[in-house]
């Protein structure tokens, strides 16, 4: 069993796609889906949001061609062409949002997984769940930011060992000083080799879910640098920040994101897959449909707000989309790359005809959902020619 969860956790598989957007005025989000061959508001008891659902907010996008918001129609036909025409890329899904409204959204087939069970090739469609892997993170950093928020938590400031004061912590004295805006950020110090691959049993990742007791198996690991000098990726550390969140709130963490975030959201289906002992996997295990998980990008390039309502904390989302430390060893492979990292974000910076573009990332294991906001360059067509 141990070695048939480290071989599905391990598959591993090269992936690369071109995609063309151009803009004529304002922010686009397109969120793009590469799969395998890869308020403040007190909560009450229940985790619901006090002030329940507005019955008059869409669920869903509102859907335009684009030529409505501005964009040249031409540039995302030719992209549908290459979608299509290109196969062995194993793009699943790629949807594009402009102001308000969903101008693109695209289908194809490929091989994909779910949670390391393969399952061979699939047709995707609109309600086909996605395994989202490691993106995964920024969901659950986005309910640690509701969790402060709220004042369950009191700050990014809380010692990791406050944060869990039922549990008997090895070596707490020297781990005191490691503070939750380490964890979130991934610099916490702690011993943890995730640069290996995926299909080495000593990838500790592996370890720590093959251990039946993730949060038992992170809480032990030992310091080995001063908290917050040196980016390491670490999954044992998401997977503390959602077990703090269900601490400090009574509720658990699949309760929380329903009433808190995917309820919201208009988000009804989705699966959490679950370690042994029964807890979510909080650092890889969730599966959305792509359209859903436009609209968490969305809520990251719209300071936190889906048609009026504030989901996520304005300032969260500011803190969380900051670099906080530089990332030069990625998970996977120990590849130097010089990524920015922020609150359970990639925070990498390229640029389009000269001028900066910024770009929230999260991917996973060689599958990627990419964020791209793409500013307005003077007052012409911008961004084209991404190469992932």
């Amino acid at each position: 069993m141990v070695r048939d969860e480290e071989e599905r956790k391990g598959a591993q598989y090269e992936r690369r796609a071109v995609f063309v957007v151009k803009c004529s005025r304002g922010p686009v989000i397109a969120v793009f889906l590469i799969g395998l061959l890869l308020t403040s508001c007190r909560r009450d008891s229940t985790g619901e949001d006090p002030r329940g659902e507005d019955p008059s907010r869409p669920a869903g996008w509102i859907e335009k061609a684009p030529e409505e918001v501005g964009l040249d129609a031409a540039p995302l036909a030719n992209l549908r062409r290459r979608l299509h025409d290109t196969p062995s890329e194993n793009v699943h899904s790629v949807l594009i949002v402009k102001g308000e409204a969903l101008v693109f959204e695209e289908y194809m087939s490929g091989r994909d997984d779910n949670w390391g069970d393969d399952l061979r090739w699939i047709r995707f469609e609109r309600d086909t769940l996605h395994d989202l892997r490691s993106s995964t993170k920024s969901v659950v950093g986005a309910l640690m930011g509701i969790a402060i928020n709220d004042g369950a938590i009191s700050s990014v400031d809380a010692s990791m060992v406050d944060l869990f004061p039922k549990r008997a912590i090895p070596d707490a004295g020297r781990k005191r000083p490691i503070q939750l805006r380490h964890m979130l950020s991934m610099s916490a110090g702690l011993e943890w080799n995730e640069t290996i691959t995926y299909a080495n049993p000593e990838n500790s990742e592996i370890r720590m879910v093959v251990s039946g007791d993730p949060i038992s198996y992170a809480l032990a690991q030992k310091p080995i640098s001063p908290a917050g000098q040196i980016f390491n990726y670490n999954s044992g550390l998401t997977e503390l920040l959602a077990s703090a969140v269900t601490e400090a709130t009574g509720i658990s963490t699949e309760e929380f994101a329903r009433n808190r975030l995917f309820k919201p959201l208009g988000i009804t289906q989705y699966e959490w897959r679950k370690h042994s002992n029964g807890l979510p996997s909080a650092a890889s295990g969730l599966r959305l449909r792509p359209y859903d998980l436009a609209k968490f990008a969305y809520l990251y390039m719209h300071d936190g707000r889906w048609h009026g309502q504030q989901i996520v904390p304005e300032w969260w989302v500011h803190e969380s989309l900051q670099s906080h430390v530089v990332a030069h060893r990625v998970f996977g492979s120990g590849a130097d790359v010089g990524f920015g990292y922020g609150y359970q974000w990639w925070i990498p910076k390229f640029e389009a005809q000269g001028k900066p573009v910024i770009v929230a990332m999260t991917w996973g294991n060689k599958r990627r959902a990419v964020c791209f906001r793409v500013p307005l360059v003077g007052s012409h067509r911008c961004a084209d020619g991404w190469q992932l």
